[in-house]
């Protein structure tokens, strides 16, 4: 009964109703859409890369060094030879390691020059190797395997070719056209930069070069940008990071990439919170907001509150009847916030993943979400404690009267 009154009156009250609705859809929205984000980002962050021990690099800062070699942000300051991959490559706690160069794209997808071991030893999230959408690793040095978002964006299939462009940016004003390859093979879906990556031979990278290295006279293409690598045993890892640290052949560093995640996330983690709390407070005002609608319309409704109490509602009744009043109005601006949120990830999810290398789960029902729907429900109750208080007085008073 009391559902049915608080339904009745909200719709004898549209037209206001209607414009708090959608403010606070807004708002729950903005806030939603903050807390999604955030938890997408370090699930998105944290899940790139595992399994790996070490990467190594020339020297530069931690983060600088995880930014390149993993996500493909920036370019690395120096390179690092052949010949000292190789004496790490050897080393005795070394299980695997696998090379990989930068410095090429392929229409503002980045391109990595590695080996074929990448597809063996690499893995992402709880320890998931790569696999195979289609097609097969390196056979030839002109073959290239790329990931699914390539693929799908340039509807390339098994057999197709391409060319190499130099620099990492989206334009660039040199095409590698001495060489083309082929498309040997296309990866599963990672949702991790993997997937817009093109991945070629260290081989290929070279005869790619070749022409400009005939022009210019460079060797760089023969050097490699960083290792990942593999050890025999977790507790030789910081032994080893303090071998590559202090190796006498050239300046290099080694960072363990779990650690330089946590620094990178905490480096940017006052940002997450900062639009959390302003969203909070958003949500806040809205609700504030709403409670003053309410409590205006008491003088509007004295009338319908005479009503009730002669017909033997007691205070309590109309106490419960403004909170209910309240409560629908936020669920129904839950469920219209949760679905504008779920369209918009659904539109914006590749657009978003091509352009900051971020992938949101369109799974927007997660454990998080419930808690910011009770807060916000608790919110809305305390809220309209006010209003309901003030119609619980003043149907007291009627009756003293």
């Amino acid at each position: 009964m009391r559902l049915t009154l608080a339904l009745k009156s909200l719709h004898y009250r549209r037209k206001s109703v209607v414009l708090t609705l959608f403010a606070i859809t807004i708002s729950l929205f903005l806030l939603f859409a903050v807390e999604h984000t955030r938890h997408a980002a370090k699930a998105s962050f944290t899940r790139t890369i595992s399994g790996t021990d070490l990467i190594v690099g020339p020297r530069t800062g931690p983060i600088n060094l995880l930014l390149y070699s993993v996500f493909k942000i920036g370019v690395p300051a120096n390179t690092i030879s052949m010949t000292s991959f190789d004496v790490l490559a050897a080393n005795k706690q070394v299980k695997w390691a696998v090379p990989i160069a930068l410095g090429d794209s392929h229409h503002g997808f980045p391109v990595v020059g590695t080996t074929a071991d990448l597809f063996t030893y690499f893995q992402y999230g709880q320890k998931q190797p790569l696999k195979f959408r289609a097609g097969q690793p390196f056979t030839l040095d002109t073959d290239a395997v790329i990931g699914a978002e390539v693929a799908t964006h340039h509807n390339y299939a098994i057999g197709d070719t391409l060319h190499l462009h130099h620099g990492v940016g989206h334009v660039s004003f040199h095409e590698h056209d001495a060489i083309s390859f082929t498309v040997a093979g296309i990866l599963a879906p990672t949702g991790t930069p993997i997937d817009q990556t093109v991945h070629v031979t260290l081989a290929g990278l070279t005869l790619a070069h070749d022409k400009d290295k005939r022009i210019a006279g460079s060797q760089e293409s023969n050097n490699i940008s960083a290792i990942y690598i593999g050890l025999q045993s977790k507790i030789g890892t910081l032994l080893m990071q303090r071998a590559v640290n202090q190796y006498q052949a050239e300046p290099l560093m080694s960072i363990i990439p779990g650690v330089v995640l946590n620094e990178l996330w905490q480096l940017v983690g006052f940002v997450e919170t900062l639009l959390l709390g302003i969203a909070w407070l958003i949500v806040l005002s809205t609700c504030i907001g709403l409670a003053t609608m309410l409590l205006a319309s008491m003088r509007e409704r004295t009338q319908e509150l005479a009503v009730l109490r002669s017909v033997g509602a007691p205070p309590s009744v109309i106490f419960w009847l403004i909170q209910a009043e309240a409560l629908v109005i936020t669920l129904v601006a839950t469920l219209l916030s949760l679905t504008l949120l779920f369209v918009s990830l659904q539109v914006t999810n590749t657009w978003v993943a091509e352009t900051f290398g971020i992938f949101i789960d369109s799974n927007i029902f997660t454990i998080h979400t419930l808690w910011i729907a009770l807060g916000a429900i608790s919110a809305t109750f305390l809220t309209a404690c006010v209003p309901a208080i003030s119609a619980y007085k003043q149907a007291l008073h009627m009756t003293l009267n």
